[in-house]
């Protein structure tokens, strides 16, 4: 569904609920998965676009996901990220 980063270590969330600590980095998983349906939103996020659910663009971007989590999307990452879910 989606993954965080905290500190060193990434923190993977999955639709079932389950999570997993790994101390892989995000580009680590980024370049694994660069199958098009994941994207980096945020030097602390990278989500599965299959996931999400509406762009919220008030106070900030939000990505919102289907199950609810509300994930911010930085400034500098937006123009990449609009362009890819407008092509997803």
């Amino acid at each position: 569904l989606f993954f965080y980063l905290k500190k060193i270590q990434a923190i993977a969330f999955f639709k079932d609920g389950t999570s997993y600590l790994d101390t892989r980095t995000l580009k680590t998983y980024e370049n694994l998965l660069n199958n098009g349906s994941f994207f980096r939103i945020h030097k602390s996020h990278l989500i599965n676009l299959e996931y999400l659910k509406e762009l919220l663009k008030e106070n900030g971007s939000q990505a919102i996901m289907k199950d609810g989590a509300s994930i911010p999307v930085s400034r500098d990452k937006l123009p990449g990220f609009l362009k890819k879910i407008q092509s997803h």
